[in-house]
């Protein structure tokens, strides 16, 4: 997602926060949590810069 606004929920539209980012190995991970429904969402940041989400 771009900077056009914070990041929504897929499932129900409301608004997403950020997680703490962790670290495994030489990956870091970056995660959005929806308080309203609970559902989550994180991205494996490579050292190279390229972004795979789960």
């Amino acid at each position: 997602m771009g900077t056009d606004g914070p990041r929504r929920c897929p499932v129900c539209g409301d608004e997403m926060v950020v997680v703490v980012a962790k670290t495994r190995g030489a990956h870091a991970w970056r995660g959005w949590h929806c308080r309203h429904c609970g559902h989550e969402e994180r991205e494996r940041v490579a050292p190279a810069g390229r972004k795979e989400v789960r």
